[in-house]
C-alpha cells in the first residue's frame, strides 16, 4: 500500500509538467572487470512520463519479468543537487532497490 500511495504522488507531481517517452536500458553484474560477459545482461524496455522534477516508467525485461523505476532531482541556487530513485525488477518475486545522491558543486 505504501508503494501505491509513492507512486501516485510521484505521477501526481509530474502532471503539470509531463512528457512521455520511451527507454532502452541494459544491465550487467560482474564481480571482476576482467572477466564480463557482454552476452549476460538484462534489457529492459520502458514506457515513461517525464515532469519537471520527478519521472516514473516501467516496461518488459528480456528474461520475462517487469520492471519499474521513479525517481526525482532538484537542484538548489546553493550547490546542492539533491536526485533519488526506486527501482523494482520481478522475475519470480518482486526486488526493490533504492538510490540517493546528494552532490555539492563548487
Amino acid at each position: 500500500m505504501k508503494s501505491l500511495i509513492a507512486l501516485v504522488a510521484v505521477v501526481g507531481m509530474s502532471a503539470s509538467f509531463a512528457g512521455p517517452y520511451v527507454e532502452a536500458k541494459n544491465k550487467i553484474k560482474f564481480t571482476e572487470f576482467d572477466n564480463i560477459d557482454l552476452g549476460s545482461g538484462t534489457n529492459h524496455l520502458r514506457l515513461g512520463y517525464k515532469g519537471k522534477n520527478t519521472y516514473i516508467e516501467a516496461g518488459a525485461m528480456s528474461d520475462g519479468g517487469t520492471s519499474a523505476e521513479a525517481g526525482y532531482k532538484f537542484k538548489f541556487d546553493n550547490g546542492f543537487t539533491v536526485k533519488g530513485k526506486v527501482e523494482s525488477t520481478n522475475v519470480d518475486a518482486w526486488k526493490h532497490g533504492v538510490e540517493t545522491e546528494i552532490r555539492y558543486s563548487f
